[in-house]
């Protein structure tokens, strides 16, 4: 490992024990920011059970000699072929630019290697992140670890001052509720088609690829399949 852990601070891996003091680093984090407490820790709890993801393998700790929590690294490589495995990376505010973020990403650059072995040695593997633009910290820190900054993402909204126009919708085409017993894998391979030319798509064995659809779409406290409406042809 490149860098190495500050003093004064201990490392492990994570338990799934470990997911409230997670969950309350990412709020706090969150809070600092934005001014808003991000995902909820059911939603976190849905991640981190999906298939082919091992928490005790893929998420490194940073305590203080108290044992709080102040940092946590994850690195996500359940994808299959494991290309481009991804890491997400979080420091107590109040700890930023102390190496922390230097000893977590040289954790994961390690940790990512081990995709190595389970993809073909001709296929390109790049290790990938994000950082929201406010936290200069993990920026900076990707940026000496020699990351490269390739390309934004924008989070957009309308303030509506009241109900938006009825949609008007193409000649043949009606829409309705969706029925999760039976419109799943539809749904599905819709996903498929219309992300396949996305940024990061990586084409899965479909029987695989579903179960990770259906675990990430429908398996925490955000699901509402009455908020589900289908567009098809008449």
């Amino acid at each position: 490992m490149k860098n190495k852990l500050p003093e004064n601070y201990t490392s492990r891996q994570a338990v799934m024990e470990d997911l409230p003091q997670i969950h309350h680093l990412g709020e706090k984090k969150s809070l600092y920011y934005n001014d808003v407490p991000g995902f909820s820790l059911e939603r976190l709890r849905n991640e981190y059970k999906m298939p082919g993801f091992d928490v005790s393998k893929s998420v490194h700790l940073i305590e203080n000699l108290e044992g709080d929590l102040v940092g946590m690294v994850e690195v996500r490589d359940e994808s299959n072929p494991p290309v481009m495995p991804y890491v997400w990376l979080s420091v107590d505010p109040a700890l930023e630019n102390k190496g922390l973020e230097d000893y977590l990403l040289s954790w994961a650059e390690d940790r990512s290697r081990q995709v190595f072995d389970r993809v073909d040695p001709e296929l390109r593997i790049a290790m990938r992140s994000h950082s929201d633009h406010k936290v200069e910290s993990s920026r900076n820190a990707k940026l000496k670890a020699g990351m490269k900054l390739i390309r934004h993402s924008f989070r957009m909204r309308i303030e509506m001052a009241g109900p938006p126009a009825k949609p008007v919708l193409p000649e043949g085409i009606t829409y309705r509720a969706y029925n999760p017993e039976e419109d799943a894998w539809a749904v599905y391979k819709v996903d498929e088609e219309v992300f396949q030319d996305h940024f990061g798509f990586i084409k899965e064995d479909p029987e695989e690829g579903y179960q990770k659809f259906l675990h990430h779409m429908t398996g925490d406290d955000s699901y509402d399949p009455s908020l589900w409406f289908l567009a098809v042809e008449d």
